[in-house]
């Protein structure tokens, strides 16, 4: 439970991203890599920070440190999906992302990982 005080309180995206490459590993993804900024979109928040493998598939990674996940962080995940030619996403956060929200990212070949993931 420190470890989300942590988050909450104290760390920023970096950071967060950085803390989240361990749970990736742990979940079995490999080849995790850091997106190159230099090549990062204009929006801030619609970046994914990270990428890597996982069952020979290819992934788009975002981490949103305290920030709450809509719809519309799922579209913008599905447009680095598209744009980096990959069929599957993920979206890590210390916010609660509401139900609907999972399953129409579950729609799109996004997985969510909540504060529930971050707080077991």
């Amino acid at each position: 439970m420190e470890d989300i005080n942590i988050i909450d309180n104290y760390m920023d995206e970096r950071e967060f991203r950085n803390y989240i490459i361990p749970f990736l590993e742990k979940e079995g993804f490999t080849n995790i890599r850091i997106d190159d900024t230099r090549t990062a979109d204009l929006n801030d928040y619609n970046n994914n920070d990270l990428t890597g493998c996982k069952d020979e598939n290819e992934y788009t990674i975002r981490a949103l440190a305290n920030y709450a996940i809509t719809k519309k962080e799922v579209n913008d995940t599905v447009n680095d999906m598209y744009n980096e030619n990959v069929s599957f996403g993920i979206i890590l956060t210390n916010t609660e992302v509401d139900d609907e929200t999972v399953e129409y990212a579950k729609q799109n070949n996004i997985t969510i990982y909540d504060r529930k993931y971050f707080t077991k």
